[in-house]
């Protein structure tokens, strides 16, 4: 299988974790990763490494293999039912937006060109830097796959190090933080920061990914940045986000989204806020009402599926309606919740999670209805093997019988007790007494 401009991310994004030390071209690549130091190496020793590479090989139609790292991937299948067109991971990749730097223009043109000829090494930085910053969080989230590991996995990137990249950071349309909980790691919140107190990023948009619990502490801090987005990770909201989001209050939550919309439109900023929803057996029946929410509020839903992963694998077990489809038999009406959010959200301003929620809900009955044919067929085959197992062992009994009473007689004596089987001898021989043996030709009655 060859492909022909796939997905973009290998030319546009570098996604760098200190907890993992690793550097991989998206969040998604499950192939061979470069380490990443604190003691930092040039850009070029990771963007344009051989694994980095690699990847571009796959997806610029000179590698036939996808073993190692884009099998399987949503947006590599994507790029493929696509016949070869750009994935969506970054969908304005070949449309280059207006209110950019020279040096943003400039890398932006060189990466269109790089991806477009199929550059496995590229004179193009990326687009985007992606950075988690460590595990640590003030959160334990019921299917955070991170709670396990954070006691074994303590470090974090070192901000100062990652700022000498200056130049390639100015040249990015994004940079992105996440953790663990950034405004929980002191690295991070360095990082913010230098970012937000340096005029030369003024074009460059700060992402943060957070859980939305400490923005109170940070409002005047993220007030001097105009191009600033916010992905506050909600799942639902009320009792429900708190079951999910052990630790977190709703209530402080929803008013820190609430207060920072208040602020950027005060500002007359462009900010934007996100709301991911992993979805789970838990939160199905808050769907309509998350819906609701995000739309009377002008938050951005987004609709995903679980990640497993090792640790959590019990809340996978209880939670992953995809996987275990008979879930959805505990949550009553659990369809019409699927129908009336997908409803509201489609006659909104977030049509595009509409159609999220649709594949999901979808993808559920269809996992469901083959889940019962499975059993249906299972339990038939069971019955089938059953009655013939029953008739052939029947048809054996009967024909041992007949032609080995001796022997029969003889197994049969074996599993006797002796003092029954003398009283069974007797009643015979007094049977035979009074009327005869049945083989004779008349009886003692006649």
């Amino acid at each position: 299988m060859k492909v022909n401009l796939g997905c973009n991310a290998p030319w546009y994004e570098m996604n760098i974790s200190s907890a993992d030390d690793q550097v991989s071209p998206c969040c998604y690549y499950a192939g061979p990763k470069d380490p990443w130091s604190n003691d930092l190496n040039s850009l070029n020793d990771y963007w344009n490494s051989a694994n980095m590479q690699h990847v571009r090989k796959i997806n610029s139609g000179s590698e036939v293999s996808l073993t190692g790292g884009c099998e399987g991937c949503y947006f590599f299948g994507k790029s493929q039912a696509h016949r070869g067109e750009a994935a969506t991971y970054f969908p304005s990749f070949l449309a280059p937006f207006d209110g950019l730097s020279s040096e943003q223009r400039q890398n932006w043109l060189a990466a269109i060109d790089d991806y477009q000829n199929g550059r496995t090494q590229v004179k193009s930085t990326p687009l985007r830097f992606y950075i988690n910053f460590g595990f640590a969080c003030n959160l334990s989230c019921t299917m955070c796959h991170q709670v396990p590991r954070r006691h074994d996995l303590p470090r974090q990137v070192n901000a100062d190090a990652l700022l000498k990249w200056k130049p390639y950071l100015k040249a990015a349309i994004d940079i992105t933080v996440i953790g663990g909980e950034p405004f929980a790691l002191k690295e991070a919140i360095k990082f913010i920061a230098a970012i937000i107190d340096d005029p030369e990023f003024e074009a460059v948009q700060l992402s943060i990914c957070t859980n939305g619990t400490l923005l109170h502490r940070h409002m005047d801090l993220l007030a001097k940045k105009r191009k600033l987005a916010l992905a506050v990770s909600l799942d639902t909201i009320g009792h429900e986000f708190e079951q999910i989001r052990v630790g977190a209050d709703w209530k402080q939550i929803e008013r820190n989204i609430l207060d920072f919309q208040a602020l950027g439109k005060q500002l007359d900023y462009p900010w934007q806020v996100q709301a991911p929803c992993m979805l789970m057996k838990t939160n199905v029946p808050r769907l309509v009402e998350f819906g609701e929410w995000c739309i009377t509020n002008n938050v951005q839903p987004g609709f995903y599926d679980f990640i497993n992963a090792a640790g959590i694998e019990k809340t996978h077990e209880a939670e992953n309606l995809l996987v275990y489809p008979e879930l959805v038999d505990q949550i009553p009406e659990w369809e019409r919740y699927f129908v009336l959010a997908i409803d509201r959200l489609r006659n909104s301003q977030w049509t595009p999670a509409a159609e999220q929620l649709n594949v999901l809900y979808t993808t559920i009955r269809s996992n469901k209805e083959k889940a019962i044919e499975a059993r249906v067929r299972s339990e038939t085959e069971a019955r089938i093997r059953s009655e013939i197992e029953a008739s052939v062992r029947d048809e054996f009994e009967a024909k041992s019988i007949s032609q080995h009473p001796a022997s029969m007689k003889q197994s049969i004596k074996q599993v006797t007790p002796p003092p029954i089987w003398e009283m069974l001898r007797r009643m015979k021989r007094a049977s035979k007494s009074i009327f005869g043996s049945p083989s004779g030709n008349g009886s003692a009655m006649h």
